[in-house]
């Protein structure tokens, strides 16, 4: 499954609330799941002269996703909206 730093970005309050250090750590977090999803994809299209050794890389990777996501924190934030600010970017949308 992929998704984006910005789906991300949104299960974490937004971009507004957060600091640089999360952004970057969201950043990595992306970056490593879509290493992780290569490699999967070599484990399973591949032949049993490399598995151990990307198998080894693979939970290694995920050691590390877990971490991060467990620094950026895993539930969902509800993200504070401003409903006149809302509007109007609807409304200005709306006009282009």
């Amino acid at each position: 499954m992929k998704f984006s730093y910005i789906e991300l970005i949104s299960d974490l309050g937004g971009q507004e609330n957060l600091g640089v250090v999360k952004r970057t750590l969201a950043e990595k977090f992306v970056w490593l799941s879509a290493i992780l999803q290569g490699i999967e994809l070599r484990i399973a299209e591949g032949g049993k002269k490399d598995q151990a050794e990307l198998l080894g890389r693979w939970v290694q990777g995920l050691n590390s996703l877990s971490g991060l996501a467990r620094m950026l924190g895993i539930e969902r934030k509800r993200r504070m909206v401003d409903l006149k600010a809302y509007v109007k970017s609807k409304s200005s949308e709306d006009n282009e």
